[in-house]
């Protein structure tokens, strides 16, 4: 069956087809299709007109993301700060704890040295069940 650039013979019959409305021109035996002037004339403000409405929809976009921006950095120094006055109370709270702790262990061991609680230790006290402080 023989056939031509645009299809079988059978098909198109003996009258050659019409010309297309776009110019044509083979390129390693594809059809590519070339732009005339006017049509790139078209396709630049078309591309223009895309980059004023882009524009014109993101209008003050530099003011929006540098207040953004400026919050983020405040909003992590808040949280920075409370973080490290927090980090702080707990050190000391763990320092008087500890305190509490050695000196509840120190009492302790010591319970039974003072009975009478004139706070001479018994061994060193004359009279250990005197009432009266020294």
């Amino acid at each position: 069956m023989a056939g031509g650039a645009f299809g079988p013979l059978f098909l198109l019959g003996t009258h050659r087809p019409a010309k297309r409305f776009t110019p044509e021109t083979i390129v390693r035996g594809r059809f590519m299709i070339a732009f005339t002037s006017d049509q790139w004339i078209i396709v630049a403000l078309v591309f223009v007109l895309g980059m004023l409405i882009g524009m014109f929809l993101t209008a003050g976009g530099r003011r929006k993301w540098r207040t953004r921006y400026q919050d983020e950095i405040a909003r992590r120094e808040t949280l920075e700060r409370e973080h490290r006055k927090q980090t702080d109370e707990w050190v000391t709270k763990e320092k008087e704890w500890r305190e509490r702790d050695s000196l509840r262990g120190a009492a302790i061991k010591n319970k039974g040295a003072d009975v009478d609680g004139d706070g001479v230790p018994d061994a060193v006290d004359r009279r250990p069940a005197d009432d009266t402080k020294a």
